[in-house]
């Protein structure tokens, strides 16, 4: 669970504030769009195959954990297989409908987060209450620490940078130069944000025009 919050938590982070600009870049600086895709492809795959892998191995281990013998083995799986389907439904249906119009995107991703270092924290201590002395109560007293500063940086990082995630930089990079790219994406006054759990609608001011803004792409404007 440590794991699994660390690396969501660095790869969250990464697309909503170096991704963007990313994607501008390469996108400014060649036509070709299979060569784009490739480099996308390779780019997700980094960040979420370590998570996954954690998702993957956090199950497991809960299988083998939960199970107290081959007696009940069944039984074990069962609760570790309707727990993860009920987690699983309530999860989607608590963040679309209600995380994401309270906290936000970031918000969002810092609650689980959090929750998630909750879970491992627990696992920890349970660990080190059951077993001291014992290389289980040295990972316990690591997952700890490593909890604890995950904890820190989570609090600690600054708002992402709505101009850059509102600025469409997948669809309008091709026309902007690459030595102005940066600027011409954080151009203008964000007057109106708001994210959702299908879109990010957002009102910018640029040159004495006000646009109307759905996950990057200009829908209308009037000035």
């Amino acid at each position: 669970l440590v794991v699994t919050a660390a690396t969501a938590w660095i790869g969250i982070w990464f697309t909503a504030s170096r991704l963007p600009l990313h994607l501008a870049g390469e996108l400014a600086a060649t036509d070709a769009f299979e060569s784009v895709l490739l480099r996308q492809v390779a780019t997700v795959a980094v960040l979420l195959l370590p998570t996954g892998i954690a998702l993957g191995a956090t199950f497991t281990m809960a299988l083998a954990t939960a199970s107290s013998g081959a007696a009940t083995a069944g039984r074990d799986a069962a609760l570790v297989y309707g727990a993860n389907t009920c987690g699983a439904v309530g999860g989607a249906l608590l963040a679309g409908f209600v995380l994401l119009a309270r906290l936000g995107l970031q918000g969002t991703a810092a609650a689980v987060t959090v929750v998630t270092l909750g879970g491992g924290l627990a696992i920890a201590a349970r660990a080190l209450a059951r077993q001291a002395e014992t290389s289980s109560a040295r990972a316990a007293i690591v997952a700890l620490a490593a909890c604890g500063g995950l904890l820190v940086l989570v609090i600690d990082l600054p708002a992402w940078d709505r101009d850059l995630l509102s600025s469409g930089a997948y669809k309008y990079a091709r026309n902007i130069g690459a030595d102005e790219l940066e600027a011409a994406l954080r151009a203008g006054t964000l007057e109106y944000y708001k994210e959702g759990a299908s879109a990010t609608v957002s009102v910018r001011r640029r040159a004495g025009a006000r646009a109307l803004v759905i996950d990057g792409k200009v829908h209308g404007s009037r000035g």
